[in-house]
């Protein structure tokens, strides 16, 4: 398990790699100043593609957060097929499941209340035996 600071790293990771491919459109440097030597603005599409990426991450959190049945990984992507890859999709599946803002069991994915609730009722049944 990790500890609250080791998933928001996590989290921070994944969403700083589209910033950074964000700041490297634009032209600024590891320390946030702008390059001038033939850089190009970061265009339109870019910012949206960033924008977009962070909306669907935090959709997906909420949607799952809402189903405490599950919500299977096919009908998520369903929904955003028009906006992401399937790569994209498992990608950032991947970093919420490592940042613990959700829980995978199988195909399906979890509220991460729920889940430590049910490992914490395992474990107190486990031990009244």
């Amino acid at each position: 398990m990790c500890d609250a600071a080791e998933r928001d790293r996590a989290y921070a990771a994944w969403s700083d790699k589209y910033q950074s491919q964000g700041d490297r459109a634009a032209g600024r440097s590891a320390l946030g100043k702008t390059e001038m030597s033939g850089a190009r603005r970061m265009t339109r599409e870019d910012r949206y593609a960033l924008i977009i990426v962070k909306r669907i991450a935090e959709a997906v959190t909420a949607v799952v957060n809402e189903t405490p049945a599950g919500a299977t990984g096919s009908v998520l992507y369903t929904a955003l097929m028009a906006y992401i890859s399937v790569d994209q999709f498992e990608t950032m599946m991947r970093a919420l499941v490592a940042a613990e803002r959700i829980a995978r069991r199988g195909d399906r994915y979890f509220p991460i209340g729920q889940r430590r609730n049910s490992l914490a009722r395992r474990r107190g049944s486990e031990g009244r035996r």
